[in-house]
């Protein structure tokens, strides 16, 4: 790398310049290698890159994971690609990639794990995601990682217990099993498997399920791990026809409202909530019905009106900016002094 002056800094063009092949932009390879001429090989180029990022993530092991991971998304999906050498290498090079990242720097590559666990993927896709992502929840620090997560990853895996594959329903059951006990819920640990089994299974099961829910008292608060758990057995319990599924329904969203610790567990989950709470609570038949879905509506939407999260992160931006102006004060009055003290003839 011609215009490297530091090895980190190779690596990052390196790396860099290594996306920009698996993307199929050589020009931009090219130029940031600083060569006249580059192609990729049309048989063999892939499996080649494939190896290469492979052997930078052994190499380098952790110290290089912040930019490896850089080429993770665009080699994933590759790993349909027909030629078999090919899926070898990729296969090798992502287990090696997610093997050097962080436990705790697992947000850095969920979005291509849960683009790659679409139901729209392949068979094979979406297998390798699973194993994938059972790698990156290993130790305490990689499933503590993970679970919170739970909100935008669970969703995902549970479509798939309806793939018309039968060994992805297979491995995604196993995945959302694991996913799910991740929350560490006192209260919800007893009931895992049966919120697991409504909720990969027909509507049928779900006015049991959310009558066994009703009986649970919570003591331990409920954040978003836990309640990524709950939300897909209360959206179906809202959506079934029994109008005392719809209650008992109601009665859970309401009285979870009052355990989160914070609006921003509640905030990934009020855009499924609140428009079936507001359903039930302006057209169920039953007004005690209507009465109690309404209350659930009010207690989600002043929930997730506070707004704790932003107003830390307003306070946080407030402190920060006001340092940052202090900061300038002070180099700015250290350069007077500095151009004083130049001028000053003694």
């Amino acid at each position: 790398v011609r215009e490297a002056r530091h090895p980190a800094h190779a690596f990052a063009i390196a790396m860099n310049a290594l996306r920009a092949l698996l993307q199929g932009r050589a020009l931009e390879a090219q130029t940031l290698l600083g060569l006249d001429g580059l192609g990729v090989h049309p048989v063999d180029g892939d499996a080649v890159l494939a190896y290469a990022v492979g052997a930078l993530a052994r190499n380098f092991g952790a110290a290089g994971a912040a930019l490896v991971v850089r080429a993770f998304a665009p080699l994933l999906a590759k790993i349909d690609d027909k030629r078999k050498p090919v899926q070898t290498a990729i296969t090798s090079a992502t287990i090696d990639m997610v093997g050097i990242v962080d436990p705790l720097a697992f947000e850095s590559v969920q979005p291509a794990l849960t683009a790659a666990m679409d139901t729209k993927r392949s068979p094979a896709m979406k297998l390798h995601a699973l194993k994938l992502l059972a790698f990156c929840w290993r130790g305490d620090d990689g499933g503590a990682a993970v679970a919170q997560r739970l909100p935008n990853l669970l969703p995902v895996v549970l479509a798939l217990l309806q793939d018309t594959n039968l060994e992805v329903r297979a491995v995604a059951k196993d995945a959302a099993l694991v996913l799910m006990r991740l929350c560490h819920n006192r209260d919800l640990a007893p009931h895992i498997e049966m919120l697991l089994a409504c909720s990969g299974g027909s509507d049928k099961d779900v006015t049991k399920c959310v009558s066994d829910l009703a009986g649970v008292i919570f003591a331990q608060q409920v954040d978003a791990p836990a309640l990524a758990v709950v939300v897909p057995v209360l959206t179906k319990g809202l959506k079934s026809r029994n109008l005392r599924t719809q209650r008992q329904a109601s009665v859970i969203a309401g009285n979870m409202c009052q355990l989160v610790p914070s609006a921003a567990d509640v905030q990934p989950f009020v855009p499924q909530l609140l428009p079936l709470l507001a359903r039930v609570s302006e057209e169920a038949s039953q007004p005690d019905v209507r009465d109690v879905a309404g209350r659930a509506r009010a207690s989600l939407a002043q929930v997730a009106d506070s707004n704790v999260a932003g107003a830390v992160r307003g306070t946080l931006s407030a402190i920060l900016f006001e340092a940052d102006s202090v900061s300038d004060a002070s180099r700015k009055e250290d350069g007077r002094g500095s151009s004083a003290a130049r001028d000053d003839p003694c």
